[in-house]
């Protein structure tokens, strides 16, 4: 998921990096140019990274983290690309975490004062994208595209007519070429991410919409692995409720249709094999009926 979640946020941002500047300041900087993403002295990239300038501002420079899930070493990592940066542009840095689900947009401070001395301290924001309102996003995205992709982890973006005016929007918008796949395929796995039924994200968005997406592969390598480990699953499941009901009938003679229906209901591995530990220990078909719940 890590993958898909971090090649679907840097395609958008390549393509349309003052989009991010707007989400991330709340405002339209007069110049917004990325930057190399690759940091000095070590083999390690940031996830995006861009110079902003105003006209009654100094110029810096916005450094983004995307984060799908809670990650040990983020302030470390985050505060190792924001000195690496500064040591790069010789310009102010400002650091940001845009995460799927957070506690809400916030100031994150790391500090140390080993023997009550300070030695260091160091402030991020973080933007909980769970927070913003599907809405805003959409009427936002007349003047900034990419963030149609965005839709799907806001607020109430997970609803079906919802979905619909993002794909629309974003397939007759003013984005062409591999920016428009980039946004369709990061609606995509957005949508995955936020858990809306395979069947709507796969009727809304085909992938022969995505075709000259610049991280494709990506996009359905992961979905397929899932749906092939779904399957196995689901092939163990089948296998241990026919082994359930071929002991019972050994042990105890026909199983009744209302427990066979019982039976068939579970979709749970281990739901499963508990049962089938209880249909060997069962003294009788009451005993196993009254272990399984009814």
């Amino acid at each position: 998921m890590a993958g898909r979640f971090d090649a679907a946020f840097k395609s958008l941002a390549r393509h349309r990096p003052e989009d991010f500047a707007w989400l991330v300041l709340a405002r339209d900087p007069d110049e917004v140019v990325a930057l190399p993403t690759v940091l000095p002295r070590q083999e390690r990239s940031a996830d995006f990274v861009m110079r902003v300038a105003d006209a009654a501002r100094e110029p810096f420079v916005v450094h983004l983290e995307f984060v799908s899930r809670p990650e040990g070493d983020l302030e470390r990592r985050v505060l190792d690309a924001n000195v690496r940066l500064d040591a790069r542009e010789q310009l102010p840095v400002l650091s940001f975490v845009l995460r799927m689900e957070g506690d809400g947009p916030r100031v994150r401070e790391l500090e140390r004062a080993p023997g009550g001395h300070r030695s260091l301290s160091f402030r991020y924001h973080e933007l909980d994208l769970s927070r913003l309102l599907a809405e805003e996003l959409l009427a936002a995205a007349a003047t900034r595209p990419v963030l149609l992709a965005l839709v799907p982890l806001a607020r109430g973006g997970d609803a079906r007519e919802v979905l619909e005016e993002a794909v629309r929007r974003a397939r007759d918008g003013p984005l062409e070429g591999p920016a428009r796949a980039d946004v369709l395929a990061a609606l995509r796995v957005f949508a995955e991410a936020r858990g809306v039924p395979a069947e709507l994200v796969d009727a809304l968005l085909r992938r022969e919409d995505m075709k000259e997406s610049t991280f494709l592969d990506q996009v359905f390598a992961e979905g397929e692995a899932r749906g092939e480990a779904r399957g196995e699953a689901r092939g163990e499941v089948k296998g241990e409720m026919k082994a359930v009901l071929r002991i019972l009938t050994s042990r105890f003679g026909p199983v009744p249709e209302p427990l066979r229906a019982r039976i068939a209901a579970v979709r749970e591995l281990d739901a499963i094999e508990r049962l089938l530990d209880l249909a060997v220990s069962a003294s009788t078909l009451e005993d196993f009926t009254a272990g399984a719940g009814g």
